[in-house]
């Protein structure tokens, strides 16, 4: 008999416009679905430790990943391309974007607050 291992989900956002979900978990990867089928549009996989924060960018056109490794990558929501990889603090806790502009604000677990534009 087998045993399926299934990992926690820690973070989870909406597309502002679309029926599309991002969701990170334990398993080191995001995940890029259809909300209205299930169907996976894309696996992310540049984590070497848990993903604990997504989310969309306010027009919806990237997607950002945070990891308790430090980094933070950014992906092309209609490719699933990674177009950027940033460094930031120890664990990342939060993401967010600004509303009016590609500016994203990452908190960490030693209560540091990171930007990148």
């Amino acid at each position: 008999m087998s045993v399926l291992r299934v990992e926690p989900v820690y973070s989870v956002s909406f597309h502002p416009n679309d029926n599309i979900v991002v969701s990170g978990g334990g398993d080191d990867k995001a995940y890029v679905w259809r909300s209205d089928t299930g169907e996976q549009l894309f696996k992310l996989e540049s984590h070497s430790d848990s993903v604990a924060a997504v989310k969309f960018s306010t027009d919806g056109s990237l997607v950002a990943t945070g990891g308790m490794d430090g980094k933070i990558n950014v992906y092309h929501t209609s490719t699933g391309e990674k177009c950027a990889s940033l460094d930031g603090p120890d664990e990342v806790i939060w993401i967010d974007w600004h509303p009016k502009g590609p500016a994203l604000l990452a908190g960490a677990n030693d209560g540091t607050l990171w930007m990148w534009k």
